[in-house]
This record gives C-alpha cells, sequence and structure tokens, in this order.
C-alpha cells in the first residue's frame, strides 16, 4: 500500500470522527441476518425464478416495495411497456398426419411465419446442385435435400433465394448426428422468450434466434424421418440421384404453422427515495429480475441478483433516517436486465431522467459468491468502471484503506477501453448518458444461470463485509463535492 499524505491522514481521522459523532456507522448496520432473509425470499420457489413477465416476478416488485415502504422511503413502480417475443405452435404435418415438431423432428429456421396452418408442397431437390434445382418446378414449393457436406446446403440456399422457390429442407444424410448436435447447442436459445422496448430503435440490433432468412424459411430434418415425409426410404430417393432422375419423385403434400407470438406486457422497475439536501443524487441499483422455470424446474437466481438486491435493501436500511445526506439517494431495482439490461436502459432514456442531477451510480450484481480466481483469499469485490473515473478511484482507494475485512479488486478493469463484462451491466447505460458509474461484483462461478444457484451456496458472512465495504464508499462519496 502506498505511503498516505498527511492531507489524508487529517481525512480519515476526521472521517472517523464524524462516523463516531453519528453513533452506529453505516458499516456497523449492515446485517448479515437481513441480508439472508432478503435473498432467501427472493430466490424462493414462491417466486418462481422472477421472469419478466410472470406473477413471480411481480410479486418480487411487490416485496421490494414493501420493503421500501417499511424503511420510510419515497416509494413508486416505474412501470412500462415492453414487447414479448416468443416462437409459438411450429410443426410440419406429412400427409399422413404425423406432426413433426419443432425441435423434435425438425428445426424451423427463418421469419417467414405462418400464423395459421397452411397447405404447402414438398418437391425433392437431390443434392441441391444448380442443374438438379434448374430442372425442378421450384415456384411456391419447398425443396427437400439431402446435404452431404457443409457446403450443399448454404448453396441450396443461396441458389434458391433467388427463384420463387417457398423454402428449403435440409436433411444432413452425411452426418445424421448433426441433427441432434445442432438441436441440442441452439434449441434453449432459439425458443427462449425476448423483451424490447416497442418503438426502439437497437430492439432488432440484439439477435433473434436463427431469424436470418428473410424470405426463404429453412428446415432441418431428422434423417430417421425421411420415408414418413416423403413416403419412400433414403436408399430409394438416392438411387433417383444415382439415376438423375429426381425430377420423377412424387410431390408431397404437407401442411405447416411457424408461429411467432408478441404481446404486450407491463413490467416496472422499483424506485426507493430518501432525499438529500440537494437535488443531485447517487443512484444505488440491482437487477431483480431472473430466468423463471424450466418445466418443473426454476431458476433460484440467488447470486444474480437476489443477493445484489439484498445488499441494496441493506444499503437502504442503513441510510434510511438518516437527514445530513448532501446527497440524494435513489435506490432503484431493475426489471428485464436479464432481457438485455431493457429496465436501465428505459430508464435513463426517459424524459424526466436529468443525467446531470446523477452524481454516479454505484450497481451490484452477484455479489456474494467466491470465483476461480480468489479461491485462497476470499474477502474481495471486484469494482469495474472505477478507472474511467478518476475522482470515483480515489473514494474507492479511501474506502479499502479504513476498512481491513474486504479489499476491493480492480483487476477487470480494461484502462484500454470498456471491458466487456462493465459493458453487460446496468451501469453502462448510466455511463452512455455520461453518469459516472461503478460496477459491483464477485465474479462468475459454475452455478451462474443454473437451477443450482441457490440460497444455501451463498457466504453470508462474506456477503455482510462486501456490502459494508460498499456501504463505505457510498458514505464517502456523501462526502464528497461534486466538481
Amino acid at each position: 500500500m502506498c505511503k498516505k499524505s498527511g492531507a489524508f491522514v487529517l481525512f480519515v481521522f476526521l472521517f472517523v470522527l464524524c462516523l463516531s459523532a453519528q453513533g452506529q456507522t453505516v458499516s456497523e448496520k449492515i446485517d448479515r441476518k437481513d441480508l439472508k432473509q432478503y435473498v432467501s425470499k427472493l430466490a424462493s420457489p414462491a417466486l418462481e425464478g422472477r421472469r419478466t413477465g410472470s406473477e413471480g416476478k411481480k410479486a418480487a416488485a411487490q416485496y421490494i416495495a414493501e420493503q421500501f415502504e417499511r424503511l420510510g422511503l419515497e416509494t413508486r413502480l416505474e412501470e412500462f411497456s415492453l414487447i414479448e417475443s416468443y416462437r409459438g405452435e411450429a410443426y410440419l404435418q406429412t400427409a399422413s398426419g404425423k406432426r413433426l415438431r419443432d425441435y423434435e423432428e425438425i428445426m424451423f429456421q427463418g421469419s417467414n411465419y405462418y400464423h395459421e396452418e397452411v397447405e404447402k408442397e414438398v418437391v425433392f431437390g437431390g443434392h441441391g446442385r444448380p442443374e438438379e434445382l434448374e430442372a425442378i418446378d421450384l415456384k411456391g414449393r419447398i425443396v427437400l435435400i439431402f446435404s452431404v457436406d457443409h457446403k450443399t446446403g448454404i448453396e441450396a440456399q443461396s441458389f434458391l433465394r433467388k427463384t420463387e422457390a417457398e423454402g428449403i429442407i435440409v436433411v444432413p444424410v452425411d452426418r445424421p448426428e448433426r441433427f441432434e448436435s445442432e438441436r441440442n447447442r441452439m434449441k434453449e436459445y432459439t425458443l427462449q422468450h425476448r423483451f424490447f422496448i416497442p418503438d426502439d430503435p437497437d430492439a432488432f440490433a440484439q439477435p433473434i434466434a436463427l431469424d436470418t432468412m428473410r424470405f426463404l424459411n429453412s428446415y432441418t430434418l431428422r434423417v430417421n424421418e425421411i420415408k414418413e415425409l416423403m413416403g419412400m426410404s433414403q436408399k430409394k430417393l438416392e438411387q433417383y440421384i444415382k439415376a438423375k432422375k429426381i425430377t420423377e419423385v412424387p410431390i408431397v403434400p404437407v401442411k405447416i404453422k411457424f408461429e411467432r407470438v408478441r404481446k404486450e406486457i407491463i413490467t416496472a422497475n422499483v424506485i426507493g427515495l430518501l432525499p438529500g439536501k440537494s437535488e443531485k443524487m447517487i443512484v444505488v441499483s440491482a437487477h431483480y429480475d431472473h430466468l423463471g422455470k424450466n418445466g418443473a424446474h426454476y431458476y433460484p437466481g440467488a447470486d444474480d441478483n437476489a443477493s445484489g438486491v439484498a445488499g441494496m435493501l441493506e444499503l437502504a436500511e442503513a441510510f434510511a433516517g438518516r437527514d445530513d445526506l448532501p446527497y440524494t439517494l435513489l435506490f432503484l431495482a431493475f426489471a428485464a436486465e436479464e432481457e438485455g439490461l431493457v429496465g436501465s436502459k428505459w430508464h435513463v432514456n426517459h424524459p424526466d431522467f436529468k443525467a446531470e442531477n446523477v452524481f454516479c451510480n454505484l450497481n451490484l450484481d452477484m455479489i456474494s459468491r467466491v470465483d476461480t480466481e480468489h479461491e485462497a483469499k476470499e474477502n474481495y469485490i471486484y469494482c469495474l468502471g472505477s478507472d474511467r473515473f478518476p475522482p470515483l478511484h480515489d473514494v474507492l482507494l479511501q474506502a479499502d484503506s479504513l476498512y481491513d475485512n474486504c479489499f476491493i479488486d480492480y483487476s477487470l478493469n480494461n484502462t484500454e477501453g470498456i471491458s466487456s463484462l462493465y459493458s453487460m451491466t446496468d451501469s453502462y447505460n448510466f455511463v452512455r448518458k455520461g453518469v459516472p458509474a461503478l460496477f459491483f461484483t464477485s465474479g462468475l462461478h459454475p452455478d451462474y444461470h443454473k437451477t443450482t444457484d441457490t440460497a444455501d451456496k451463498i457466504n453470508y458472512r462474506l456477503l455482510e463485509s462486501r456490502v459494508r465495504q460498499i456501504g463505505l464508499v457510498l458514505e464517502l462519496l456523501q462526502q464528497k463535492r461534486d466538481n
């Protein structure tokens, strides 16, 4: 540690004297029993993983609001609407009446949706070579081809996009296991629900699962469903290819439904305001949503981010009742963080948001576990963003020197640009508006975004010491002049 200057020693002495005069310090008010109670409630089965749009998420918002009200904070829900988008019913029904289901026997890829069942025709296109496709009447039809290498399907799609074909079905006959590997890799991502702000120009800049084919839908068929769809075996169809007689393969009728559901939902950020002597404010934030349910299982999200919300609530309690605060404190629980930082984006883009009135943002996300870098020294908390704002970094150094039970780790900062982790947090939306922001986290661990992120795995002693350190940072910021 560097040698302290005389001015700094004097500052520390006066600061400690000031805290002593106030009685119990902020850090001493942080209680692990309270933290455990908050985490246990938010990560409980009753809240079912707090997925955006769910009843569990609404119950979580109400619980946080009740805690703010209990502490005497000015409390309100910052409601806003989102568009929820997800894949609905999707199947291809064969002539025999069997339905080949999406991500079971067949995989749909594309953006031309059939919200009502439609009748189409499937024609056999051999290996999808130009000379084979040119011999077929393609107009309005779906072409089934046998893929013999990775390039086959890509080249056939490129050719068919220039025609009046309706779509393409690729059968990976060269590597039948490719269907399973692609299915396992893409199913969860493709079928997840997505949320975006209406009329948001950035909404469609975010990837929407496999919606890259704008005028030609593509389907991948499991090899053992060839006979069910085409009425003849793979071996028989390959004989037609070899004999160069694919035009003689009978055209088969199918029925298709490929639905994309879009609906409006109402969600809310939760605000607790503690007025200070100035309208200038410090925003302490944490997102309260998580991943919801997966069948009979749910994602508790104990560390992600019940821990951050618990820390925020405990800080609110530690400062509640104070009438000597230079800066107003705004405690802000964000919705829809897991959907792409949507709640914080809505907040900072609202006409009522005035960036010039925000001194800084402290964001808490996943602060209760230990990553692999700190197994030998667990009493740490990462802080990202301080490298971008030297005055805030000075405050962190002061806090670090005053508190021995948790050191601040700056190693995830990126002095040459913006850390990728930092840009994936709600803090970043404040930075984009010109507001200094610090992001506190204990890092990733094996239970991240899994059903095993449970409350019993949290180290509440560490959580308490980390929130105490953040509380000290917040107290020091209250003493800092706004330059």
